[in-house]
Order: C-alpha cells, then structure tokens, then sequence
C-alpha cells in the first residue's frame, strides 16, 4: 500500500525543489523541533530510497517522509492521531 502511494506520487518527488524537500537532516530536526516529533518506523521502498514515519510522543501528529539515500527527504503526507498498532502474528501456537 506504501508502496503504491509512493508511486502515485512519483511526480511530487521528481521535483526535489518542492518547498517540502530539503535536506533530511534539517527536516528530521524541524519535525523534532516543532511538531516534538521522532521516528517511529521505516521501511526500504527500493535501493535508494526509504519511507520513515515521524511522530509526536503522544501520536497527537505524524509525517510521512520519503527519503533517498543523496540526503534528499520530501514531506509527503502528515496528519493527526496517529495509532500504531502491534502486527498481528499468523500461524504461531500460544
């Protein structure tokens, strides 16, 4: 599904100038700074690239940042209440 959201917004990534692409550092530092947002999870979209979730410690907020391996992060979705859930483990006994 992250995957597919990522494609679809392929466009939005291609153009690194967009004012919610900067570098990934200073965007981590600014969603630490003043959303009192940390990451939270990630995962490999391919070689060069990985989706981070960014959120506040009470899940008042998260960010969803895409970031590629040149330092290069765009801001591609945030919101409000977040809530993480446990995955769910198939076929294991109790």
């Amino acid at each position: 599904l992250l995957a597919a959201l990522i494609m679809v917004l392929g466009p939005r990534w291609a153009n690194a100038q967009s004012p919610n692409c900067g570098p990934r550092d200073k965007i981590a530092k600014f969603l630490s700074d003043n959303n009192g947002e940390a990451r939270v999870a990630l995962g490999l979209i391919d070689d060069t690239t990985i989706a981070e979730i960014f959120q506040s410690k009470d899940g008042e907020t998260w960010t969803l940042l895409v970031s590629k391996v040149s330092g290069t992060s765009c801001i591609i979705s945030a919101g409000k209440n977040w809530v993480a859930n446990k995955p769910e483990v198939q076929g294991r006994d109790s």
